[in-house]
């Protein structure tokens, strides 16, 4: 599975789309349903958007390729320069 989504970066792009989707609708209808004063314009967008970034990061770290999109300094400092 991480070899086919290293491949091909569009299906990883809309596997962790929909997922983050999937995951900030079910977090906010969880928190929503212990207190449904809370809103998402107010107050849980800051949950929404650390769920988005989360997911992101942790998909790019499962493939792997966080060396590639600069999240991984390189070991050598001449390589930082090039």
């Amino acid at each position: 599975m991480k070899k086919f989504l290293y491949r091909y970066s569009l299906v990883l792009f809309l596997v962790v789309l929909i997922g983050r989707g999937l995951i900030g609708m079910l977090a906010v209808k969880g928190i929503q349903s212990f207190n449904p004063s809370l809103t998402v314009e107010k107050d849980l967008g800051w949950l929404i958007m650390l769920i988005y970034a989360t997911t992101v990061f942790l998909a790019v770290k499962w493939v792997k390729i966080d060396k590639e999109i600069g999240l991984k300094m390189p070991s050598l400092t001449k390589e930082w320069y090039v």
